[in-house]
């Protein structure tokens, strides 16, 4: 951007020594000779200004985008201490909220996959058999089976039962 400024600097500095120069010229053929010189960085002097115009707005545009992406980061970061890794069944593994993260929200299961990618999935309760029931992740199509007795809520009571009898 820097040239383009420098350019545009230069294409003005030019035409106004041509203008200077104008009063000097005898005949019409110079003078209008001149005015075309004029003209030619003028434009010149425009073109690089107006590059160096796109150059800022893409420059800022970029840092608008990386600024949006700190703040997510550090959102996520966030949100990533309220979880924890846990096998939830037979090396099913599962992010599951942290004793006293919970905010309001009800004890649920996120995707591990998604989870490591960044992106909170929640695993949706697809289908129970006798003793296991499928957990699904809709964003990345993953599944996993868990038993009946390690529902959220029910992990989550027996969390606290621990804790309250340590």
């Amino acid at each position: 951007m820097y040239a383009e400024i420098q350019a545009g600097y230069a294409g003005t500095k030019a035409a106004l020594d041509i203008v200077k120069g104008i009063f000097a010229l005898k005949s019409e053929v110079d003078r209008n000779q001149a005015v075309i010189d004029i003209q030619r960085h003028v434009l010149d002097a425009q073109r690089a200004l107006g590059d160096a115009e796109r150059e800022y707005a893409a420059s800022a545009k970029r840092i608008e985008a990386l600024e949006q992406e700190i703040v997510r980061m550090k959102d996520w970061s966030g949100e990533m201490e309220r979880y924890e890794a846990r096998d939830v069944w037979h090396g099913a593994m599962a992010y599951v909220m942290k004793h006293g993260m919970e905010n309001g929200e009800e004890p649920h299961y996120l995707c591990a996959n998604c989870f490591i990618n960044k992106r909170k999935s929640f695993l949706q309760l697809k289908g129970t058999l006798a003793s296991e029931a499928k957990y699904g992740c809709d964003a990345c199509n993953g599944s996993i089976m868990i038993s009946v007795r390690a529902h959220p809520k029910a992990l989550a009571e027996q969390d606290a039962y621990n804790r309250a009898r340590a």
